[in-house]
C-alpha cells in the first residue's frame, strides 16, 4: 500500500488541535487564560533558548554522552577481565601450585626407598671425610629451586664441625621443605647417612617392604600411637605389701616422650637471605687507589 506522508501527517496535526480544543472547552476563562500564557511563554523560551544557545546545548549533550558511553565502557571491560574468569581455570592454577609443593617435599623418597629396598646404601655413603669437611667451602654450596614465587631458590651446604646444615634464601622455610632439599643433599654428595632424621627413615624403610603398592603421591604422614586413648588401668604390689594402682596411658606417655627425645633429627640453621650470601661469599673488591706510600713499600716486600 502507498503511504502519503502528507497526508497523514495533516492528519496527526488536526488530531492534536481537536485534543487542544476538547480540553480548553472544558476549563473556565481565568484557566483558559493561564494556560494560554503558559504556553504562548513556555513556546518563546524555548525557542529563544534553542536559538541563542543551540551550539553549547549540543556541545553539553555531546560530552555528556560521550562521558557516559567512556566511563560505561570502562566498566564493562574491568568487569569482563576481573569477573569473566572461570572458576575451572583458578581451581587449576590453585591445583598446580599444591601439586608442585607437594612433589617438591616427596622428591627422592622412592630413590631412598629403591636404595633401602636394594640394600645399597654402602654406594651412596662413598663420601670420605676430607670430602665432607669440604662442602662447607664455597665452591661446593648447593643451589635450590623452591615451590614459591616469594621464595625461588635456596643456597645450601653441610658443616661437619658444627654438625649443621646452613642455608640461604629470601625467607625462612618449613621442615618439609628443608629435609626434601636435604635427601637431595645427601644423595649428590653421596653421604645419605649424613640424613638423619630417625622418623623419615623409618618411614621410608616400611615403604621398602611395601614398595610393590605403588608410587607415592601424597606427602607422608607417619602416626604415633595416640597414648591419650588407652584407659586400660594395671596393678603393681610394692615391696611393703600396699597395691598401687596407676594408669598404663601414664607411663606409656613417658615412654613415648623419651624415645622422641631419642630421635634423630637433622639440624638446620637459617642464615640469611640471598643478599647476605652475596655479602659473605662473594669475593671483596681490591683497593683501586693506593697510595704513593703504600706502592713503594709493596715494590720493597717484592724485592725481598
Amino acid at each position: 500500500m502507498f503511504y502519503n506522508n502528507k497526508k497523514d501527517d495533516d492528519k496527526n496535526v488536526q488530531y492534536l488541535f481537536d485534543s487542544l480544543k476538547q480540553y480548553f472547552s472544558t476549563k473556565t476563562k481565568h484557566q483558559k487564560f493561564a494556560l494560554g500564557g503558559t504556553m504562548l511563554f513556555g513556546g518563546y523560551s524555548i525557542n529563544v533558548i534553542v536559538n541563542r544557545y543551540a551550539k553549547e546545548i549540543l556541545w553539553i549533550t555531546g560530552a555528556s554522552l560521550g562521558l557516559i558511553g567512556s566511563v560505561g565502557t570502562s566498566i564493562w571491560i574491568v568487569s569482563y577481565f576481573l569477573y569473566n574468569r572461570q572458576p575451572d581455570e583458578e581451581s587449576e592454577e590453585e591445583e598446580s601450585d599444591y601439586e608442585k609443593y607437594i612433589t617438591f617435599i616427596n622428591k627422592d623418597y622412592d630413590t631412598f626407598i629403591e636404595i633401602y629396598k636394594s640394600n645399597t646404601e654402602k654406594e651412596y655413603c662413598t663420601a670420605t671425610t676430607s670430602e665432607i669437611a669440604n662442602l662447607r667451602n664455597k665452591e661446593n654450596h648447593q643451589s635450590f629451586s623452591l615451590p614459591y614465587s616469594y621464595n625461588p631458590e635456596m643456597k645450601f651446604y653441610y658443616d661437619d664441625k658444627a654438625d649443621y646444615y646452613y642455608y640461604y634464601s629470601q625467607s625462612d622455610v618449613n621442615s618439609k621443605i628443608l629435609n626434601s632439599v636435604c635427601r637431595s643433599y645427601t644423595l649428590m654428595n653421596k653421604c645419605i647417612h649424613l640424613f638423619k632424621d630417625d622418623e623419615e627413615i623409618s618411614y621410608m624403610k616400611k615403604e621398602a617392604e611395601h614398595s610393590d603398592e605403588g608410587v607415592i603421591k601424597e606427602e607422608p604422614s607417619p602416626v604415633l600411637h595416640d597414648v591419650c586413648t588407652d584407659n586400660e588401668s594395671d596393678t603393681e604390689e610394692s615391696p611393703e605389701g600396699f597395691i598401687n594402682v596407676f594408669y598404663k596411658k601414664k607411663n606409656k606417655r613417658k615412654e613415648a616422650i623419651k624415645s622422641q627425645s631419642k630421635q634423630l633429627t637433622n639440624n638446620f640453621l637459617y642464615k640469611g637471605t640471598l643478599l647476605d650470601y652475596e655479602k659473605e661469599y662473594l669475593p671483596k673488591q681490591t683497593e683501586k687507589n693506593m697510595s704513593y706510600k703504600k706502592y713503594m713499600e709493596s715494590l720493597e716486600t717484592n724485592k725481598k
